[in-house]
């Protein structure tokens, strides 16, 4: 029922009980189950922050290793670049096919030969 004039405040409805002791009981036992359960939705939230943080320090912690190992490739590959330079070799250039390379001759395995 609506009111229209301020003097029918008591056709209005009986205001919302105000402490937990208004409540009837089977609606506490709702209440305290719901409390609960908002307990652990709040730990597992907290737990979920800390596995979030810690995976997130792991990544961090990659990434920063990935960029070392690419400085140190790239060092490398600096290195080699300018070596193959001083010895007038291109370091793209093509390989010649294997038949045309040169293989060194592996020495013989020496034994003593025993003398009977």
């Amino acid at each position: 029922m609506v009111t229209r004039v301020r003097g029918d405040k008591e056709h209005l409805p009986p205001p919302v009980p105000a402490t937990p002791a208004d409540v009837p009981a089977p609606f506490q036992q709702v209440q305290r189950e719901v409390t609960g359960v908002m307990e652990e939705m709040r730990d597992f939230a907290r737990r979920q922050t800390v596995d979030i943080n810690s995976i997130a320090e792991c990544v961090r912690t990659m990434r920063d290793e990935a960029k070392q190992y690419t400085s140190l490739l790239a060092a490398i590959e600096r290195e080699q670049a300018t070596e193959n330079r001083t010895h007038g070799r291109d370091a793209h250039a093509k390989r010649a096919p294997p038949s045309q390379l040169v293989r060194r001759a592996t020495a013989p395995v020496c034994r003593p030969q025993s003398t009977i």
